[in-house]
C-alpha cells in the first residue's frame, strides 16, 4: 500500500514547508501577508470591500462565540476560535482604515 498523495509539486512544496523551523514559517507567513496586502492595495479600486470583509469576519466571530455554548453545551475551543477570528477582524479593520481614503466607518 503506497501513498495516495503522489509526488506532485504541491505535495513536495508542502513537505519542504513542514520541515522548516517555526521562525522561518512565521517569517514566510508575515511576508506572504504583506505581499497579499500590497497586491490588494494595488488591485482593488473600491476600498469599501475591506470594510465589508472586516464586518463579515466580526460576524463570524460572534456566531462562533454564540454557537458553541448554546448548541454543543460546551465551551471547549471557543477561546482559540474567537481569538483567531477576532485577529482576522482586527487585521481587516486595520487594512480598511489604512487603505480607505475617506474612512467614515473606523
Amino acid at each position: 500500500m503506497g501513498s495516495k498523495m503522489g509526488n506532485s509539486p504541491v505535495n513536495i512544496s508542502f513537505e519542504k514547508l513542514r520541515k522548516l523551523s517555526m521562525k522561518v514559517k512565521i517569517f514566510l507567513g508575515v511576508l506572504f501577508a504583506l505581499c497579499a496586502l500590497l497586491s490588494l492595495k494595488l488591485v482593488v479600486k473600491r476600498h469599501y470591500y475591506f470594510f465589508i470583509a472586516s464586518e463579515v469576519a466580526h460576524a463570524a466571530g460572534t456566531i462562533a462565540l454564540v454557537y458553541k455554548p448554546f448548541s454543543l453545551k460546551t465551551c471547549a475551543g471557543v477561546s482559540l476560535i474567537t481569538q483567531e477570528i477576532t485577529a482576522l477582524f482586527l487585521a481587516a479593520r486595520i487594512c480598511c482604515s489604512n487603505f480607505a481614503v475617506a474612512s467614515m466607518h473606523t
